[in-house]
């Protein structure tokens, strides 16, 4: 039996986001079986990210966080996800 991980990432779409999702595209071993950003900026008029990495398609899921910090991110992610 296999064992899949998800991953949580709070952001505000900064350019390490897309570090980020590049790294864990790249990495060996198994893929998450879930990316779940929480996109807690004020203002979300443009796109979070621009593309997915090939590798994660599928995988990302976005969610509005509210611009309201790590702790309502956490409400957030519990309540939008089964456990």
């Amino acid at each position: 039996m296999s064992a899949s991980v998800d991953v949580v990432v709070p952001t505000l779409g900064r350019p390490s986001l897309r570090r980020l999702l590049d790294s864990l595209a790249a990495a060996r071993g198994p893929a998450p079986g879930r990316v779940i950003l929480v996109d807690d900026r004020s203002d979300r008029r443009g796109a979070l990210l621009p593309a997915v990495p090939p590798a994660l398609a599928g995988r990302v899921v976005v969610l509005p966080g509210g611009a309201r910090g790590p702790a309502a991110m956490t409400s957030t992610v519990n309540r939008n996800t089964d456990q």
